[in-house]
């Protein structure tokens, strides 16, 4: 929760949020609000309890984590917020340090990286702009920490990471275009020459590759993820919890009230 000025506060933050995002309109789709401080979650000009109702009254529900005490949270309304939600509350220690755990997988995952960006093909108009700012995002997370940077690489390998504005492989496969249409002045260098067939196989090969590199992101990923959890437990104190604890813990919570499974990652061999 970022506070400028006398209105951006938490009734503020929720209003925004509820108003300005783009909701699925499905009804099975988990939609929630996480909104995390330590001051009174009533201050601000835009009263939370019309925010929270409002929320909710279009299936979103909002969670509340406040750091500190238990109890400070309870008497400075950060649970009233999240009870007219119907979303959860919890309270952190707000003095807690994050601890970036550095894992064996992590020089690779960050070569694949490289390797999944060598796979996007910039189109048209934004094309150079994209994948320069993928490159500067990926920079960014670096300069955070390890975990950053291999949470958003694997975010690349996921099945919601698209940019079809501007990468052809994306813009293909989404049907956002057809190759057939792409005018020549519009397509990289290395494909301007190619024949109309020779077009349709080139981004082909990129697909797959891009396919083959992001398998290969996700099981690093799990056997990462497996061994960073391994070294929290090492680290942590008793009865502690953290910010991305109570965050995973009500959004596993509330999506299983919804519907979803999860699986339990299988152990290798």
């Amino acid at each position: 929760m970022k506070t400028n000025g006398g209105d951006e506060y938490c009734g503020w933050v929720i209003k925004q949020a509820t108003e300005e995002l783009k909701w699925s309109p499905a009804p099975d789709v988990l939609k929630t609000i996480f909104i995390a401080g330590n001051e009174p979650f009533s201050q601000g000009t835009v009263d939370y309890k019309v925010s929270c109702k409002a929320s909710i009254e279009k299936g979103i529900t909002v969670n509340t984590i406040h750091c500190g005490p238990l109890q400070t949270g309870i008497d400075s309304g950060w649970k009233d917020g999240a009870v007219l939600a119907d979303g959860a509350y919890a309270s952190i220690d707000q003095n807690q340090k994050i601890v970036d755990i550095k894992a064996p997988q992590d020089a690779e995952i960050s070569k694949l990286n490289i390797a999944l960006n060598a796979t996007y093909v910039p189109f048209g108009v934004h094309g150079k702009e994209g994948q320069a700012n993928q490159v500067a995002q990926d920079m960014n997370a670096g300069k955070l920490s390890a975990n950053v940077a291999a949470q958003r690489t694997n975010a690349k390998a996921g099945g919601n990471y698209f940019n079809h504005t501007w990468d052809l492989v994306d813009a293909v496969k989404t049907k956002a275009v057809k190759l057939e249409e792409v005018k020549a002045e519009d397509l990289p260098e290395v494909m301007k020459k190619m024949t109309p067939a020779e077009r349709k196989t080139y981004v082909e090969k990129q697909t797959a590759e891009r396919a083959r590199i992001q398998g290969e992101i996700g099981k690093l990923n799990a056997t990462r993820a497996t061994f960073v959890a391994t070294e929290m437990k090492k680290l942590a104190k008793p009865g502690e919890k953290s910010l991305e604890d109570a965050i995973l813990a009500t959004v596993r919570a509330q999506a299983v009230k919804q519907g979803y499974g999860f699986e339990t990652p299988k152990k290798e061999k």
